[in-house]
């Protein structure tokens, strides 16, 4: 599980690695046997929320600070 910190107005991107994928991947085979990415609220603390994200391994998450096609 990856643990991130957001501020209001900060934003995160979860998207398929399409390095790790053939392009014959179906989108169901993305998600493995559980289908399903789970995001959890750990904490609030004034203005500021952890934020857990766990995911498979074929996606990426980053944070919307550091993607460069913004």
């Amino acid at each position: 599980m990856l643990i991130i910190s957001r501020r209001p107005d900060e934003d995160f991107y979860i998207y398929p690695d399409y390095s790790k994928l053939s392009p014959q991947t179906k989108i169901g085979d993305i998600f493995g046997s559980d289908g399903c990415v789970t995001i959890s609220i750990n904490k609030i603390e004034g203005q500021m929320a952890s934020v857990g994200i766990d995911a498979p391994i074929e996606f990426t998450i980053l944070r919307s600070e550091l993607d460069n096609d913004s």
